[in-house]
């Protein structure tokens, strides 16, 4: 009997001990940001020759030079291994009048007219990763990531107008590193590296600092970041949808609340 207690002790607190060796974490990210633009968007109908201009029309003659979003993240931890969810919208507003003729989409317009373009974009990341702790301050997170984008292109010039919608996935690698510079100070960078396998490619590199602010199990950090963004689509038809977009600088400010249990 008391051989039975014993065990049921030493049982309970293993349990226990397993319990309490177990970390969680919880992440949430918001930031606002400002973007330099460049990029083009070009647009055949059907794949048929002749059925668009060669990367046109392009951000800068629309007058497109910056973009400011929010930007979402949520991460969820178990341990070393790590998820996170990142939202980056892509929405541009230009307008222009053609310096020369431009064919989209399969309809002619002549130079001299008024055109307008309109892209609405969602690019959500799913990043799978490891956290190796290299010391006490420092941190590598090697990266395995699942891109989705929902595209949404629409032009309009006086009567005529036309859109194209479609979503597309690409798969990328990446590695992020984190340097505590001091009790509170966080130093990070990021790059991802497309691997191209599929019609969308996503490009990142990411420089940002933040301020760690401790408080039982939260911790808030306010955060400044500079990034490059860019991102590629382009199918396998003869003449190709094909799309680029580049970000840079990207000038971030937001915040990151972790949870721990």
């Amino acid at each position: 009997m008391k051989m039975n207690k014993v065990i049921c002790a030493l049982t309970l607190s293993l349990c226990c001990n397993a319990v309490h060796a177990t970390d969680w974490h919880l992440g949430l990210s918001g930031f606002y940001a400002l973007s330099y633009i460049q990029g083009f968007q070009q647009t055949p109908k059907g794949g048929q020759v002749g059925s668009t201009s060669p990367r046109r029309p392009n951000y800068k003659n629309l007058h497109i030079r910056t973009n400011s979003d929010t930007q979402l993240g949520a991460t969820f931890g178990y341990n070393a291994l790590q998820l996170e969810l990142d939202y980056f919208p892509i929405h541009l507003d230009g307008e222009m009048i053609l310096p020369s003729d431009l064919i989209t989409h399969d309809i002619p317009l002549s130079a001299g007219r008024y055109f307008s373009a309109h892209v609405n974009d969602e690019l959500y990341s799913l990043r799978m990763s490891y956290i190796h702790t290299m010391c006490s301050r420092w941190q590598l997170q090697p990266k395995a990531n699942i891109h989705w984008l929902s595209h949404d292109y629409h032009f309009q010039s006086g009567s005529l107008s036309s859109s194209r919608v479609f979503a597309a996935s690409g798969i990328s690698v990446g590695l992020q590193s984190d340097y505590q510079l001091t009790h509170h100070w966080l130093l990070s960078t990021n790059v991802d590296l497309a691997i191209p396998v599929t019609n969308l490619d996503v490009y990142q590199a990411k420089l940002a600092v933040g301020y760690q602010s401790f408080h039982n199990h939260f911790t808030l950090t306010p955060t400044f970041s500079v990034a490059w963004h860019e991102v590629r689509f382009k199918d396998k038809q003869t003449i190709p949808n094909f799309l680029k977009y580049t970000a840079f600088p990207t000038v971030a400010l937001g915040i990151i609340i972790n949870w721990k249990n």
